[in-house]
């Protein structure tokens, strides 16, 4: 997806690419081609569905972390560290992590959900390898075996509760992960924010 956007950019717009974004196009294509194996012997279907979901989940939270990065570069505190000597890593590590990581953990926390409910919801379908045990395929086998019509509700309910259980798990370590790492809350927590 990305040598795709930016060969769009490039014809479209007359965008200039320099080599240094070719060769990271260059060496992440390489390594998916490397992790999923096209061409060999037993090719894993797994890392086809891995491939795609990490092809349609990227955009939203690149977009998302590009468009805070950007604004923190016009804040005060920026040009301050600049002006007073800060080297570039150390604005990064020092000014701008702490109010980036708390969106990288909760995009990443969401990315997880969205996999499962993606694989969930492929394997009911049964648009995935149906012989290896995971969730969704224990759903789809109770829907072709006529679980509810047969009166063996449990084949449906406890997945889907191991399910629900799983997202609303994800969801709270989420929201309390973010509490803790942003730095609003923690000054707000430690009294110094106006609340």
């Amino acid at each position: 997806t990305p040598l795709f956007i930016t060969l769009f950019a490039v014809l479209a717009f007359k965008e200039q690419v320099g080599t240094e974004r070719w060769l990271a196009i260059g060496v992440g294509f390489a390594g998916v081609l490397m992790i999923v194996q096209p061409a060999a012997e037993g090719f894993n279907a797994w890392a086809l569905l891995a491939l795609v979901m990490a092809c349609l989940g990227w955009a939203y939270d690149a977009r998302l972390i590009r468009s805070v990065m950007m604004g923190l570069k016009t804040r005060e505190f920026t040009r301050t560290g600049v002006f007073s000597g800060m080297r570039t890593w150390e604005i990064l590590v020092q000014e701008h992590l702490p109010y980036v990581l708390p969106i990288v953990f909760s995009t990443t926390l969401n990315n997880i959900n969205w996999s499962i409910g993606l694989e969930v919801t492929l394997s009911v379908l049964g648009f995935t390898d149906i012989n290896t045990p995971t969730i969704g395929t224990m759903i789809f086998w109770a829907n072709q075996h006529s679980a509810m019509v047969s009166g063996v509700w449990w084949w449906f309910v406890f997945p889907t509760l191991v399910i629900t259980l799983t997202f609303i798990g994800l969801f709270l370590l989420a929201v309390s992960m973010n509490e803790y790492i942003d730095p609003r809350s923690r000054l707000s927590r430690m009294g110094g924010g106006a609340g």
